[in-house]
């Protein structure tokens, strides 16, 4: 996918594809999910599906985890960039 495509999808609101997060990811646009967990300091597994989706003008991780003990939560965490 070009980047061209990616910067359009990153312009707009609403929810990007899995190869649109790829590309945004590799080419800086937005953090890895584990590191954005890890920097909120979340230490549950997420669960599918994750999603990526704009307000506001950022975009968001959607997803929701599962703990140790079984408990689940849905979380809404920043994807900024490097």
């Amino acid at each position: 996918m070009s980047p061209t495509l990616v910067d359009t999808a990153l312009a707009q609101e609403g929810c990007l594809s899995n190869r649109e997060i790829q590309a945004a990811i590799s080419e800086g646009r937005l953090a890895p999910l584990g590191q954005v967990m890890a920097s909120a300091g979340v230490s549950a597994k997420p669960l599918d599906p994750v999603r990526v989706c704009g307000s506001g003008g950022s975009y968001y991780y959607e997803l929701n985890v599962i703990d140790q003990s079984g408990a689940t939560q849905s979380l809404r965490l920043n994807a900024g960039g490097r």
